[in-house]
């Protein structure tokens, strides 16, 4: 039993002298990576400074190649909800139908922020139809067509509102405009945001997008004279 407690106890102070070589170990091996550190810090140091007084030299060629905002480089966006209707609906819910052309001229509106109804910071863009043929209602002449967006010399707002693309010709389903302005001029907008289709150049309507149903009740509406 003697011998077997003092081969511990040799097996202990082993244990103890192999930890003590570690630590020693460990203690120089962190006097030199405080060293290192040190040496590291001051090196960043010193590059810091060098960065800093080359940026300070080159200070007026940063400042010339900073980019300048240009009047409309900002874009906003409003994304509309737009309800599903048939062809019947589209009709009952239009003040006016007709075909007319698009040839390009448009106006931005920018709203009286005054009246209670706006929604601050909405534009609008009125965009001129020729009218052609008039299906319901009572037009004539050039007929504003509303859509919200538009572009002023500091703002840019887009929307999802259904857009007339120049020398092109529609069937339009129409109803009375917003009035955003003092004394604002007559205006439409499209029932519903769907009610326009355009017409190809020989004159026939596309109707690619409705169902079989709802494209032939189109095709009767656009045959009225």
């Amino acid at each position: 039993m003697l011998l077997t407690v003092c081969a511990c106890k040799n097996q202990t102070d082993a244990q103890a002298d192999v930890s003590t070589d570690q630590e020693t170990t460990a203690g120089l091996n962190d006097q030199g990576n405080e060293s290192g550190n040190k040496n590291s810090q001051s090196d960043i140091i010193d590059q810091k400074e060098q960065n800093k007084d080359s940026d300070q030299q080159n200070g007026g060629e940063d400042n010339n190649d900073k980019k300048t905002s240009q009047p409309g480089d900002i874009v906003e966006s409003i994304d509309l909800l737009n309800i599903e209707m048939t062809a019947d609906e589209l009709y009952d819910d239009a003040d006016i139908i007709i075909v007319g052309k698009y040839d390009g001229k448009s106006f931005t509106v920018v709203p009286d922020q005054t009246k209670e109804e706006n929604v601050i910071g909405t534009l609008f863009t009125d965009q001129v139809v020729s009218c052609e043929r008039v299906i319901k209602g009572d037009a004539q002449g050039d007929i504003r067509v509303r859509r919200i967006g538009g572009k002023t010399d500091d703002r840019n707002l887009s929307s999802n509102d259904p857009e007339l693309q120049e020398g092109k010709q529609y069937l339009l389903f129409l109803t009375a405009g917003p009035s955003v302005v003092e004394g604002d001029t007559e205006n439409y907008k499209i029932v519903g945001g769907l009610g326009i289709f355009p017409i190809d150049s020989d004159g026939n309507l596309d109707v690619s997008s409705q169902d079989e149903q709802d494209a032939q009740r189109l095709l009767e509406i656009y045959s009225q004279q």
